[in-house]
């Protein structure tokens, strides 16, 4: 018999009967083979373990369930896993992932809890209860957000913090630093530092003189976290979000100093610091452009979209907007730019010029390639695919880097 079901997700069989899940966690009973699909209200969880969670003492609703003969094991989607004793329903010990984490399920086996996270496989070994052990080394992906180039290397950027790669090993994972949660949107590195914009926390430097083993020196901590950094003139200026724009001193690495300060509570979530000035992505508020001392030369609004990053070439201004698309200003007049082209994509994210060709990371889109030797009317040339979201592209002369979110790290030829 062939039952048309929508969105399938999961199923299995409980008492003869089956019983089905879709995306949304809806849950429905087939109770014999000439019966009709309907609905059945109860926790899928509770379903597959025949466990009554209702008494538990729990933190948020449970992702996934699973027990031994003496434990409950609970995980929530995003606030690590509990352990209940099964007689009492009394919390045993509650783990928490060093890194931001996504459950989708687990399994118990043999004194170690299998996670079906959504970077990969962690594996919990709770051989001692009050001291579990997490191991993290089939965890590859982690969201990436940004990607930097240092040396031969290739710096990831990810909500798990940031992972090594080595391009002459054939991209072999040589090294990497975990956050703590910090979710790491950019990275930028400069001599022997990488700088981090955690969204979470705030601005993160790392020593990567040693590049399999990169050392924490420093950091500033932000209340709305920083959601862009970039460096000019041995300076580093941040996007913080509500709190706008932070101009940092970074002379003294472990004594980092605040110089300056712009801040009109809109959403500063992209900064490109040049020659020209320091231009401010502010989200739907669209570009502000500023003084190095932070102060306010030109606004420039945009009708649609959400202005994630600009970029700078030559008298030129690139400014990815979103659904807007990319739009190129002439500068010559700094006060009142001059919009000479709307280059039109689907969910243009950020940007890498190289050579008068301009790289696109555009969302659902994938990586839009362009030839803009006359920047007033860009000529497109490839697109590469995501099958995920990309939000971050980087070129070198040998490859094109795509942060692509859930998809992972891409690299093409």
């Amino acid at each position: 018999r062939y039952i048309p079901f929508y969105n399938l997700s999961d199923f299995m069989l409980s008492n003869d009967s089956l019983i089905v899940m879709d995306k949304a966690h809806n849950t429905y009973i087939l109770e014999s083979a000439n019966s009709e699909l309907k609905s059945f209200n109860r926790e899928w969880d509770t379903i597959e373990n025949n466990i009554d969670i209702e008494s538990l003492d729990t933190l948020e609703e449970i992702r996934a369930i699973d027990s031994t003969e003496s434990i409950l094991i609970c995980a929530y989607k995003q606030k690590g896993i509990d352990f209940f004793d099964k007689k009492n329903k009394k919390k045993i010990y509650h783990f928490d992932f060093p890194g931001y984490s996504f459950v989708d399920d687990i399994k118990y086996f043999d004194n170690k809890v299998f996670i079906a996270d959504v970077f990969g496989l962690r594996i919990l070994d709770i051989s001692d209860m009050m001291n579990p052990q997490l191991d993290d080394s089939y965890i590859l992906k982690g969201w990436p957000k940004d990607i930097a180039l240092y040396k031969h290397f290739v710096i990831v950027a990810d909500v798990l913090g940031i992972k090594i790669f080595d391009k002459l090993d054939n991209f072999k994972l040589v090294g990497k630093f975990e956050t703590n949660k910090n979710r790491v949107a950019k990275v930028i590195t400069k001599n022997n530092y990488a700088f981090l914009a955690c969204e979470a926390r705030g601005v993160r430097i790392l020593d990567i003189n040693e590049i399999t083993d990169p050392k924490l020196i420093s950091g500033v901590f932000l209340p709305k976290g920083a959601w862009d950094i970039t460096e000019y003139n041995n300076k580093l200026y941040v996007a913080s979000y509500t709190d706008g724009l932070i101009k940092i001193d970074y002379s003294n690495i472990k004594n980092l100093k605040t110089i300056a300060r712009f801040a009109d509570n809109k959403e500063i979530i992209g900064v490109f610091a040049g020659k020209k000035g320091v231009f401010a992505a502010a989200s739907y508020d669209g570009i502000i452009i500023l003084t190095h001392d932070l102060k306010i030369i030109s606004e420039v609004k945009i009708k649609n979209g959400r202005c994630w990053t600009n970029l700078t070439y030559g008298n030129l201004l690139f400014s990815a907007c979103g659904r807007e698309g990319v739009l190129v200003y002439d500068l010559n007049n700094i006060n009142n730019p001059n919009l000479i082209a709307n280059i039109k994509t689907k969910e243009a994210r950020d940007l890498v010029i190289r050579d008068d060709f301009l790289y696109v990371a555009d969302g659902q889109n994938g990586v839009e390639i362009f030839n803009i030797k006359d920047p007033a009317s860009p000529i497109h040339l490839k697109n590469i695919p995501s099958a995920a979201f990309t939000r971050g592209v980087i070129v070198d002369n040998d490859f094109i880097y795509k942060a692509d979110g859930d998809g992972g790290l891409e690299i093409y030829e």
